[in-house]
């Protein structure tokens, strides 16, 4: 019986064959390397099989990628189930008392409606399958779901002014997504603030990112980049961005007139 390929796993394969020929090695060269077997190698090559993060790691050492073939693995195990994508996030989100949130380019994803979420997911992925899209969509609204106020978590947002602008080609995407941002700014709660596109370069941010504050005092920073999502309590980076969460709020419209900004944009939609 023919095995089926797994489209979701022929980039990673891709990278596996494709430093495999820059360093001259065969099937079976690799194998001996990580010691493994040739048509394992063929197999994740040609996305037949997914595997182990052991493997990975065996992988990752003898074709010297520097941990990055580690995280592209975590990247598509993570899109592929987005239970395990949002379990870490999920278990010190459980215990937080207030969350910050800033992302430079779009409302985050814990405050997306499921139509935002594709719109922007589609943009940033155009590969993505209707499975992923699904299954990542769906992990999105869950989220917000579960973690509805009620139990004195405090919530802090930022969004830019270009986050709206730049889906203005979609109207009804867009005041689907501000009627939900309104509605959450009813929450007493809940503080949602537009950053005016006049701003200074936000790039100084390092890019999206979202503090939690736990219960027993420790405060987290969780970064956002292209292959997914990075935890730190390290003082100096947690303090850097409180900073930078500050700046913002600083800059940004205070609560009501931030309200009244969202308002004026979706009529003009």
């Amino acid at each position: 019986m023919t095995e089926r390929t797994h489209e979701i796993w022929l980039p990673f394969g891709k990278m596996v064959r494709a430093a495999r020929l820059e360093q001259g090695l065969t099937h079976r060269g690799l194998a001996e390397r990580i010691q493994s077997s040739h048509g394992l190698i063929s197999k994740i090559e040609n996305a037949k099989r997914a595997t182990s993060k052991e493997t990975v790691l065996l992988l990752d050492t003898a074709l010297k990628f520097d941990g990055k073939l580690v995280r592209r693995w975590e990247s598509v195990i993570r899109t592929q189930s987005s239970p395990d994508w949002f379990q870490r996030a999920k278990e010190y989100e459980e215990q937080a008392r207030e969350m910050k949130f800033f992302h430079p380019l779009a409302v985050p994803g814990f405050f997306q409606t499921p139509e935002y979420s594709q719109l922007v997911i589609t943009a940033s992925s155009p590969g993505i399958t209707g499975e992923q899209l699904a299954s990542i969509t769906e992990a999105r609204r869950a989220w917000r779901q579960r973690l509805r106020v009620g139990q004195g978590l405090v919530l802090n947002v930022v969004i830019p002014e270009s986050a709206f602008i730049a889906a203005r080609h979609e109207p009804e995407v867009m005041r689907g997504q501000i009627d939900r941002l309104l509605d959450e700014a009813e929450a007493r709660s809940t503080t949602i603030q537009v950053l005016p596109a006049t701003s200074r370069d936000l790039t100084w941010t390092c890019g999206a990112f979202r503090l939690l504050y736990l219960r027993d005092t420790d405060t987290l920073l969780c970064a956002e980049h292209a292959l997914g999502e990075e935890f730190s309590d390290a003082e100096e980076q947690v303090s850097n961005m409180e900073a930078a969460f500050s700046r913002l709020q600083a800059w940004a419209l205070p609560p009501d007139a931030s309200r009244d900004k969202m308002t004026d944009y979706r009529g003009s939609l």
